[in-house]
């Protein structure tokens, strides 16, 4: 297996609705965004403003799991957070060190860009927060409060 990962190109779209809508139907979230708002994800993803980021996993010429990544700035840290929106890996490519290629990957990516790495998981998907933590990601402890406008 090779795995590589790449930005977003529109020949990716319904490889990453097909494979978001799966993400967003496990038990790894807690909300099932319907397809217009995973689509606007791409169409954002696909503009390219160095705020959010699409990654396309791949095994030669299949796709095999995405990721989306922005930039927060956050003031408790004087600087920019790359944000790790959604991790997926399709069945069959867990357990392979995949995700442990890509957070090598998104560190060095954003080494220069942020000052920390940032994500939410559900404490019962063990398998991400056992590797998370390997990462020297930590919990932070706050409860998260939201307000939507749509």
């Amino acid at each position: 297996m090779n795995v590589t990962f790449r930005k977003f190109v529109e020949e990716d779209r319904e490889n990453f609705l097909n494979m978001s809508e799966q993400f967003f139907s496990s038990p790894a979230t807690v909300s099932s965004p319907d397809r217009e708002i995973l689509s606007a994800n791409f169409a954002n993803a696909m503009d390219d403003n160095g705020f959010f980021t699409g990654y396309m996993f791949c095994d030669g010429d299949k796709s095999i799991g995405y990721s989306l990544v922005s930039l927060k700035y956050e003031t408790e840290v004087g600087g920019y957070t790359a944000w790790i929106e959604d991790l997926f890996i399709s069945d069959g490519y867990r357990g392979n060190g995949i995700g442990s290629e890509f957070l090598r990957f998104i560190e060095k990516a954003y080494s220069e860009k942020a000052i920390r790495l940032r994500l939410e998981v559900c404490p019962e998907n063990t398998g991400a927060v056992k590797l998370y933590q390997r990462f020297g990601f930590d919990f932070l402890g706050y409860s998260q409060m939201i307000k939507d406008f749509r």
